[in-house]
């Protein structure tokens, strides 16, 4: 018998110079860590490839063009997925277009110093896995 496919996000690391853009996350039942701060991602929809998937999540969720570049994928158990998740994580900087952003989903954004994502908590589990992977 084969194990369910693992479920699929992308997740972008978006910067604007030396700072983090995270999203408080709407806090509301059904949707993953809700009332967390976390990176922008998003489901890869049927016959998606991760970077399209990436793309278009970052123009629903602020109306940004931006051209991410793919930095690596991992494997991550998670318990609103009930098990695998396929993580797809991208950066881009979006310096010259952020004063341009509207927010369309979640509570708001910040722009966070690296070192100081600690008063930005609780982090989505998927968004500090991927920080742990790129933040030296």
């Amino acid at each position: 018998m084969s194990s369910p496919a693992a479920a699929e996000v992308c997740i972008a690391v978006l910067t604007v110079g030396d700072r983090l853009a995270l999203q408080l996350r709407d806090d509301k039942p059904g949707i993953s860590s809700p009332g967390h701060w976390g990176l922008f991602s998003g489901h890869l929809e049927a016959g998606e490839q991760p970077l399209e998937a990436m793309q278009r999540e970052i123009y629903e969720e602020l109306r940004l063009r931006a051209e991410p570049r793919f930095l690596f994928d991992f494997r991550e158990e998670n318990e609103f997925h009930g098990g695998p998740v396929r993580v797809h994580a991208f950066h881009a900087d979006v310096s010259e277009v952020w004063d341009g952003h509207e927010l369309r989903e979640g509570q708001r954004a910040e722009l966070v110093e690296p070192g100081d994502l600690t008063r930005h908590r609780p982090l989505a589990p998927l968004s500090a896995a991927v920080l742990e992977r790129w933040i030296p």
